[in-house]
């Protein structure tokens, strides 16, 4: 048996232009464990206290579950997971989220998410194939939806005055299906592939997600006591995102603002990458990694690509 607590506290304050964002959020968790001969499994739930400036505070209550199932065989051992999160939307978090969020921009209410999922793993063939093959599903309170904003158009014509972005905030559930294997001939080489499917419902919102509902990869890697290196390629189905336009009418009859959609879709993304470390010594490593090698345009934001084929080499250092 095993029992665990934990608790945290966490205070975010903005300065000048964001002086009035100001949030405190207190976090406490609660585990129970037991292990037997059949079920492995641990429970429990996380208490969040949020509270923003000039709103009311919100309390969530996230269950927590991890159970495994011991049927007698390495082969076949199903599962069952349940988590979630608070996430808060100051605009240090959403500067982390893209980097091209409007200045000064921050929202009042936390993202929270609840997760579960359940399927069968196992190692087969004396350990040399490890598989994973699961469906989850979530519910996304408060998800931030991002698109392009601080646009207009005058008689119809529309122009693009910055490319800030802005996340809006909306209820989003997602079905997923997801395989996972990993093949080891030898334990100093191993391939890995991973396929998912998700399928969304963002009723709640005009607004496009961004998000794929399709990822998958395909990578080998072998892992020496000196020289490590590894080659895989990793494809995203087409995204897309919302520009949002302010209608403002004609210059001579302006009236009520009225709100225009237009849609940015980033192509089917194929991304070929390699990486390769030297060790040179106990606590010295060079490395050199290469990404986007056949040269596609990729998009983590929309309207802004990522660099074409493209290298880092460096050194890394323990102390």
């Amino acid at each position: 048996h095993r029992l665990a607590a934990e608790f945290g506290y966490t205070r975010l304050a903005g300065q000048k232009a964001i002086g009035l964002y100001n949030q405190q959020l207190i976090h406490a968790a609660l585990r129970y464990g037991i292990e037997g001969g059949v079920v492995r499994l641990e429970a429990g739930a996380d208490y969040y206290h949020d509270k923003v400036k000039t709103v009311e505070a919100e309390n969530y209550i996230i269950p927590f579950v991890r159970l495994n199932l011991n049927l007698g065989t390495d082969g076949l051992c199903p599962f069952f997971e349940m988590d979630g999160s608070v996430d808060d939307n100051g605009f240090r978090s959403l500067t982390w989220q893209n980097p091209y969020v409007a200045a000064a921009f921050w929202q009042t209410k936390s993202s929270v998410d609840y997760n579960g999922r359940f399927g069968i793993g196992g190692s087969i063939w004396r350990g040399k194939f490890d598989y994973r093959v699961y469906a989850g599903f979530s519910v996304r309170d408060n998800h931030p939806y991002w698109y392009v904003s601080d646009n207009y158009a005058v008689d119809g014509e529309k122009t693009a005055v910055a490319g800030a972005m802005r996340p809006a905030l909306a209820r989003q559930t997602v079905l997923s299906f997801n395989g996972e294997v990993t093949w080891r001939p030898v334990s100093s080489f191993r391939t890995e592939l991973g396929v998912h499917g998700y399928i969304y419902n963002d009723d709640e919102t005009k607004l496009h997600n961004g998000a794929p509902s399709f990822d998958g990869s395909l990578s080998a890697h072998y892992d020496g006591r000196k020289i490590s290196f590894g080659a895989g390629v990793y494809l995203q189905s087409a995204r897309k995102w919302s520009a949002v336009f302010e209608n403002t009418g004609t210059e001579t009859a302006p009236g009520e603002p009225v709100m225009q959609y237009d849609t940015f879709e980033a192509p089917f993304a194929v991304d070929l990458r390699v990486n390769f470390d030297w060790k040179v010594s106990g606590r010295v490593t060079l490395f050199a990694e290469g990404r986007n090698l056949i040269n596609r345009r990729l998009y983590e934001y929309p309207f802004y690509p990522e660099y074409g084929a493209n290298f880092t080499v460096g050194v890394k250092a323990n102390f």
